[in-house]
C-alpha cells in the first residue's frame, strides 16, 4: 500500500479511447476473490477495468488493501470490456463492450460464461450503446445510444434487463453519458458534453425523461448507497478533481486538491470511503486506484501505477454456482508441448498449441479427456472438420485394445460430434489421436484442429482444445493490411509488392477535410521479427500523420518520416495497427494529387519488404456522384469471393462447380454498392433450359423465392443502397435427371445501376452435371441462428455430388436423438418446436439403394429455440391516479417472445377506445381528456402472427380528477 507524498503537476487533456484490437480474447474460469481475514478488511473487492496480455480491458478484482490484483475472467469474443455495472445480487455484470465497428452493451455472469448481448450497435457506420446502468430494482437499464441521432451524438434511453423495449428517455442536441440512478429508482443523473466545445456538464431527469435541470459542471457522477450525495469529478483549473454535492446541486465540496487528474469515482457499498483513478502527463498507462474516506481525508493509493486503469465499481460479488460433478478436461500434446490441464473452456484460444514449418508425414496430437469432477461421468468428443478442398484431412484413432489390436478409427464419430467415450471415473482419463494428413502441399496455409467435450447428458460442462499449424512461409516477411476509414475490405492481404503502385489506394476528399486509411503491419514469417515502418510526410499544403492505433495512439509521425517508426516485435501471424490522416490544406490547389507511399522492411532480412500507397485529390467541390455496382460470387462452402472490384471481367467473375443430376449446385452473391450515391439496382439473371432448373432467392439462407422477378423482363430491384451498402443473393442450379453428362450451363447474374445504366457488373455460376458420387451433405436452417416456439423451422440438405440421394432428419433437444423426417427424396424438412430450449439439428443423406444407414451428414449444433410471448404486464406511471391534461406513461413488459408487437386501448363509461395501435413501442403515453373510472389494457403478438393478441395485461382501475 502507497501513501500520498508528492503529485507532480500535469494539466488534464483527455481520456484514454478504447480500441478492440483483432487478437483473441477468449473465455477463462475467473478465481473469485473473497476478503482476506488476515488483512483486516471489511469491504468487497474493487472492480476494475486493466488492459492485460490481451490487449483489452478485462475484469479484475483488488482488495481495499491493495492486495490480490486478480482477473475475474476474460471476456470473450474479441471483447474490450468497459463501463461496467453489477448487478443488485451480486450475480451479472453488465458491460459496455468494444469490438471493430460495434460498440454493443453485454451481460454475464461473474465466471464470464453465458455472455449475452443485449443490444447491437451495428457497426461505426450505424450507432454506438455505451454506458449501462443497473435500475435498483433490476427490472430495467438505463443506457445510451446514438441510435437516433444523425450526428452519432449519444442519448439517454432505457431497455428492460433482457434487452427488450429500448426507448429513447431524453433528446437534446448534446452528447449524454454516464447516468447513474438515485437508490429509489426515480431520479437520473447522467453527463452532458456540448455538441462542439464548451462545458461538460451534470443533469437531472425525472426517470420517465421528464424535468431536465443543470446541476454542476463535471462528469462521471454516481449516486452515494443512501441516495444523499452525488460524487463525481470535475475541472478545476489545471486538473480534473474528486467532488461531491447533493442530489439539487447544492452543498458541493472539492475533495481531492493537486496536479494530477482524479477521475471515475465510485462509492463503497458502505457509503464511507470513495475509490477512484488518478494519472498525470496523459500517461494512460501509468494510471492508479485510490481509495479515501467520504470527506476526502485517509488518500491511499494501492496500485503501482504500472497498469492501464479504468471505471471501478465497488460492490459485492457473488461467485455463480460451482460447475457439474462430473467435469471434463481436454488435455493436448502437439509438437512436444501440452496444454489444458485444469482448465475448463468453451473456446480454445488459451488451449491451442501452434507451430509451423514444413509438413513432409503426417502430424500427430494426442488428445486425453479426463473427468476432473468428482463422480463419474460420460462425455462426447466432437472436432472440426476440414473444409471442402482445404488441402488437409484428420482421422482420429482409440489406442489398440489390447496386444496385437490394431488402434480403432473413430473419425466418422468425432468429427459428427457423436463419439461417446463411454463413463470415465472421477480422476481418469481415455485419450484419442489425431492424425492429420496434407493431401496437397500447394493449398493449406494454415491447419486449424478444435476438439471439443460436452457432458453426455446435454449438461452445461464443456471443454476444448485446439491446435494450429501454419505451413513453412517466407522467414522474415512484412504484409500490408490496408483499408478506408469507413470501409470494411482491406487490400493487401498476403501481396509482398516493390511497387507503391501495386497496392495503391485512392481517394477523392474536399480541401480542408481529413481522409484516414487505417492499416495493419503483419508478420507472414514463421518466427518472431520485427520490422521497420516508413512513409511520406507533410508537403506542399499537405499534412499527413501517423498514428499507432485505429482510434487515438500514439502520434509516430516524426519517427515515420525519419529514419522510420520500429514496430513491436510480432509473433507469427501477429500485426500492429496503424492510422495515416492525410489533409489538404487551403492552399493546395483543387484537383491537385498527393501520393504518400509507405514501405515496411524486416529489420534483419533486408529484402524482406512491402510497400503500399495513398493516391489522394483534391476537390473544391464536393464528389461528382458516381454508380458502380459491385458484384461479387463464391460457392457454398467456398471463402473467396470472386469478382470484388472487378467489373464485368467474366474470367475473374466466374465460379466453376460440378454437381450430379437432381443436385443443387448452390451459389452465394454479394452485389454492394461502390458508387458514392444511395440508389438501387435491377438484378437480371436466365431462367432455366433444357432440363436446367435455376432458382434465386434474396438471402443466403432462406429468404424468398425472386425466380420469377429476376428472370423477368423487369428484373428484379434491390431495396436502396448505401454507398458499401449490400444485398445478399443464393442461386440454386440443379440438372434433371435427362441433362447429358459433362455439359455445362452458365447462369449470368447482372447488376445495373438504376441512376447510370453503363454501370453495371455481373457474375457467372457455371455448373457442369457430372457424375460424381455422393462426397458430403451440408444442413442450413430457416431461420438461420434460432427460432420460435410453435414456429415451423425448415432445414435444407444441399448434397455434394450423388447421382440420387435421399435424406434422413433428426432433431436433439439434449434428451436424445428423435426422428424429425424419415428417409425421403425431399432435401428440406418442416420442424415445429414445441418447447424452448438449445437444439441439434441432423441430417442423413445416402444414395437410394445404399444399404447403409447413411453415406454422409451434417449437424447444426446449438440451435436455439426461444419461447413465445406468454405473458405481459402493463404498469402505470403515475400507479392509480391522475388528473385531467396531465401525462399517464403506460409501459409494457412481456414475459418470453423476441420479436413482439403491442397495441394499447383504454375503456370508459363510453366504451372501448384505441390509445395506439400495433407497433414495435412497448410504451405509450395517454391524456385523459374526462374524469372517471378507466381500464388500461394492452395486447402484444408476436410479429408476424395473425392473432388479435397472443397475451394480454391490464391495469383495472384508473382513477382521473380534475
Amino acid at each position: 500500500m502507497k501513501t500520498l507524498a508528492s503529485r507532480a503537476a500535469a494539466p488534464w487533456r483527455a481520456w484514454w479511447v478504447v480500441l478492440a484490437l483483432a487478437c483473441a480474447a477468449l473465455p477463462a474460469f475467473g478465481q473469485f476473490v473473497e476478503d482476506d481475514p488476515d488483512a483486516g478488511d471489511t469491504l468487497p473487492p474493487i472492480l476494475v477495468m486493466k488492459m492485460d496480455d490481451t490487449r483489452y480491458f478485462q475484469p479484475y478484482t483488488i482488495h481495499p488493501n491493495g492486495s490480490a490484483l486478480t482477473r475475474l475472467f476474460i471476456v470473450p469474443n474479441e471483447l474490450s470490456s468497459i463501463s461496467p455495472d453489477i448487478s443488485k445480487d451480486g450475480r451479472t455484470l453488465l458491460f459496455e463492450a468494444v469490438k471493430i465497428g460495434d460498440i454493443s452493451i453485454y451481460t454475464t455472469d461473474m465466471a464470464g460464461k453465458n455472455v449475452k448481448a443485449l443490444t447491437n450497435g451495428q457497426g461505426n457506420s450505424k450507432w454506438h450503446d455505451n454506458d449501462p446502468r443497473y435500475t435498483p430494482d433490476m427490472k430495467q437499464i438505463i443506457f445510451c445510444s446514438s441510435r437516433d441521432n444523425q450526428e452519432l451524438r449519444t442519448q439517454l434511453y432505457r431497455m428492460n434487463a433482457d434487452g427488450s423495449g429500448q426507448t429513447r428517455l431524453v433528446e437534446t442536441n448534446r452528447v449524454e453519458r454516464r447516468p447513474t440512478i438515485s437508490p429509489d429508482g426515480t431520479t437520473i443523473v447522467f453527463e452532458s458534453w456540448p455538441a462542439e466545445t464548451g462545458e461538460i456538464s451534470i443533469m437531472k431527469v425525472n426517470k420517465d425523461g421528464t424535468g431536465l435541470v443543470r446541476l454542476a459542471a463535471g462528469q462521471h457522477p454516481e449516486f452515494s448507497p443512501d441516495g444523499s450525495l452525488i460524487v463525481f469529478t470535475s475541472w478545476q483549473g489545471n486538473s480534473y478533481e474528486i467532488c461531491t454535492m447533493k442530489p439539487d446541486g447544492t452543498d458541493l465540496k472539492r475533495l481531492t486538491e493537486n496536479a494530477r487528474s482524479d477521475i471515475d469515482p465510485t462509492w463503497s457499498p458502505d457509503g464511507k470511503k470513495i475509490a477512484f483513478i488518478t494519472h498525470e502527463n496523459n500517461q494512460n498507462d501509468r494510471c492508479k486506484l485510490c481509495i479515501m474516506n467520504a470527506d476526502g481525508s485517509g488518500y491511499e493509493e494501492i496500485t503501482a501505477g504500472e497498469d492501464r486503469l479504468r471505471d471501478p465499481v465497488w460492490r459485492a460479488i457473488v461467485p455463480p454456482e460451482p460447475a457439474q460433478a462430473a467435469q471434463p478436461d481436454l488435455i493436448i500434446n502437439f509438437l512436444g508441448q501440452t496444454k489444458g490441464d485444469n482448465i475448463y473452456n468453451a473456446t480454445a484460444a488459451d488451449q491451442l498449441i501452434a507451430g509451423a514449418g514444413v509438413v513432409t508425414k503426417p502430424l500427430t496430437a494426442t488428445i486425453k479427456l479426463q473427468n476432473d469432477g468428482k463422480e463419474k461421468g460420460a462425455f462426447k468428443v466432437g472436432a472440426t472438420k476440414p473444409a471442402d478442398g482445404a488441402g488437409w484431412t484428420v482421422k482420429f484413432f482409440e489406442p489398440p485394445a489390447g496386444d496385437g489390436q490394431q488402434p480403432k478409427d473413430v473419425t466418422e464419430a468425432v468429427l459428427a460430434g457423436t463419439y461417446t467415450a463411454g463413463e470415465i471415473g472421477p480422476g481418469a482419463a481415455k485419450e484419442l489421436k489425431a492424425e492429420i494428413t496434407i493431401a496437397d502441399p500447394a493449398k493449406p496455409k494454415v491447419i486449424e484442429l478444435t476438439v471439443k467435450a460436452t457432458a453426455a447428458d446435454g449438461a452445461e460442462v464443456l471443454d476444448a482444445v485446439a491446435l494450429r499449424y501454419a505451413m513453412e512461409a517466407p522467414a522474415f516477411q512484412p504484409d500490408f493490411w490496408l483499408r478506408k476509414a469507413g470501409t470494411e475490405e482491406y487490400k493487401g492481404l498476403d501481396i509482398y509488392a516493390n511497387d507503391q503502385g501495386q497496392q495503391a489506394m485512392k481517394a477523392e476528399t474536399r480541401i480542408g477535410t481529413t481522409v484516414t486509411y487505417l492499416f495493419k503491419v503483419q508478420n507472414d514469417g514463421p518466427s518472431p521479427a520485427k520490422f521497420m515502418l516508413i512513409g511520406a510526410g507533410s508537403s506542399k499544403g499537405w499534412t499527413v500523420s501517423y498514428f499507432t492505433d485505429y482510434e487515438g495512439g500514439d502520434n509516430i509521425t516524426a519517427n515515420v518520416v525519419g529514419g522510420g517508426y520500429p514496430v513491436p516485435e510480432l509473433q507469427a501471424g501477429e500485426y500492429a495497427l496503424f492510422r495515416c490522416d492525410i489533409t489538404p490544406g487551403a492552399d493546395v490547389a483543387a484537383g491537385t494529387v498527393y501520393t504518400v507511399g509507405m514501405l515496411a522492411k524486416s529489420t534483419v532480412g533486408a529484402l524482406r519488404t512491402d510497400t503500399a500507397s495513398f493516391v489522394i485529390t483534391a476537390a473544391a467541390k464536393p464528389v461528382e456522384p458516381v454508380s458502380r455496382p459491385d458484384a461479387a460470387i463464391h460457392a457454398l462452402g467456398q471463402d473467396a469471393l470472386k469478382g470484388e472490384h472487378v467489373y464485368n471481367d467474366d474470367q475473374e467473375q466466374t465460379v466453376t462447380t460440378p454437381t450430379s443430376r437432381n443436385a443443387p449446385a448452390v451459389y452465394e452473391i454479394v452485389v454492394r454498392n461502390n458508387g458514392n450515391v444511395t440508389e438501387p439496382f435491377r438484378l437480371a439473371a436466365p431462367a432455366g433450359e433444357d432440363g436446367w432448373t435455376v432458382t434465386y432467392f434474396d438471402n443466403l439462407r432462406g429468404g424468398d423465392d425472386i425466380t420469377a422477378a429476376i428472370t423477368g423482363p423487369a428484373g428484379w430491384t434491390t431495396r436502396a443502397l448505401e454507398p458499401l451498402g449490400i444485398v445478399l443473393l443464393r442461386v440454386e442450379v440443379t440438372p434433371a435427371t435427362d441433362v447429358p453428362w459433362n455439359t455445362t450451363f452458365p447462369a449470368r447474374v447482372s447488376a445495373v445501376s438504376t441512376h447510370d445504366e453503363a454501370k453495371a457488373d455481373s457474375v457467372i455460376a457455371s455448373t457442369i452435371c457430372a457424375d460424381l458420387p455422393l462426397a458430403a451433405v451440408r444442413l442450413v436452417a430457416d431461420p438461420a441462428m434460432s427460432g420460435m416456439v410453435k414456429k415451423p423451422v425448415t432445414l435444407i440438405a444441399s448434397p455434394v455430388g450423388g447421382r440420387n440421394v435421399e435424406y434422413c432428419f433428426y432433431v436433439n433437444d439434449g434428451r436424445g436423438w428423435r426422428l424429425a423426417r424419415p428417409y425421403a427424396g425431399a432435401r428440406t424438412c418442416a420442424w415445429t418446436p414445441d418447447a424452448p430450449g438449445v437444439y441439434a439439428l441432423l441430417v442423413w443423406a445416402r444414395e437410394v439403394g445404399s444399404r447403409r444407414m447413411y453415406d454422409v451428414n451434417a449437424t447444426i449444433w446449438n440451435y436455439v429455440v426461444k419461447p413465445t410471448v406468454s405473458a405481459v404486464a402493463l404498469a402505470a406511471a403515475p400507479e392509480k391516479t391522475a388528473k385531467v391534461g396531465a401525462a399517464v406513461l403506460l409501459t409494457a413488459t412481456p414475459t418470453g417472445g423476441d420479436a413482439l408487437e403491442y397495441a394499447f386501448f383504454v375503456k370508459s363509461a363510453a366504451g372501448w377506445g384505441t390509445l395506439q395501435p400495433y407497433g414495435d413501442a412497448n410504451t405509450c403515453t395517454w391524456m385523459p381528456e374526462a374524469p372517471g373510472v378507466y381500464t388500461l389494457l394492452v395486447w402484444v403478438r408476436e410479429k408476424g402472427s395473425t392473432a388479435d393478441w397472443q397475451a394480454n395485461g391490464s391495469v383495472a382501475r384508473f382513477d382521473v380528477t380534475r
